[in-house]
């Protein structure tokens, strides 16, 4: 006997991303190149064949005149959730950790002139846990 075919399906996600989610709006040092917000949207559209997907986007740190506070972690957060179109189907659920929390922390090279020149990079791989997605 073989197995039934399931059928295909697409699945969209949106992915919420917070930079220096700690601090208030106004006083986030880290924001979106392409937006200049501490926050932005990511739909992401997952579908039957298991391919990883992938996104890569760039913020900036705001001038040092803009922000005293040099020394706490910047905290990155993400949040998942499915983006339901409204439909008359009952929407699928999403079982297991749906939000991640990553922290950069300013680390300075400071030369023999004493010019500090901070290096950020955050990189974030979901391989934690699985997202478990209920249809």
């Amino acid at each position: 006997m073989t197995k039934p075919k399931l059928p295909d399906f697409v699945l969209n996600l949106l992915a919420d991303i917070q930079l220096d989610s700690q601090k208030s709006r106004f006083l986030r040092r880290t924001l979106f190149l392409d937006s200049s917000t501490p926050s932005k949207p990511f739909f992401i559209t997952v579908t039957d064949n298991r391919a990883p997907v992938c996104s890569n986007t760039t913020a900036y740190l705001r001038d040092e005149s803009e922000f005293k506070d040099k020394l706490s972690p910047i905290v990155v957060s993400v949040n998942f959730s499915l983006a339901v179109l409204s439909t008359s189907v009952l929407p699928p659920i999403i079982h297991g950790n749906t939000f991640l929390q990553e922290q950069i922390h300013i680390l300075l090279d400071c030369g023999e002139d004493n010019i500090c020149i901070p290096d950020l990079h955050l990189g974030v791989n979901w391989k934690q846990t699985e997202i478990g997605l209920w249809l």
